[in-house]
């Protein structure tokens, strides 16, 4: 299996900025601007990050193993759900 690194990166949200550890999941493309899905430690929770949007991404030195709840399947089904 491969393991998956977390990446630092910004928010692409204008109210919370900052550094974030997020576990990518995916990349795609919608028209014009290319986004990550990913897992992001800090809400807890899945979000997308526009890749033009984000600075200084950085490997964070770690990897983390697939939890339940956390993986790109667990990611595609909330999608298709809402």
């Amino acid at each position: 299996m491969l393991a998956r690194s977390h990446a630092q990166c910004p928010t692409c949200v204008k109210t919370v900025r900052g550094p974030r550890d997020v576990g990518p999941l995916a990349l795609y493309f919608w028209g014009p601007v290319w986004t990550l899905a990913a897992w992001c430690e800090l809400r807890n929770d899945f979000r997308n990050f526009r890749v033009d949007r984000i600075a200084n991404a950085m490997i964070a030195g770690r990897s983390f193993a697939d939890e339940p709840g956390k993986t790109l399947a667990d990611f595609i089904s909330r999608v298709v759900k809402d």
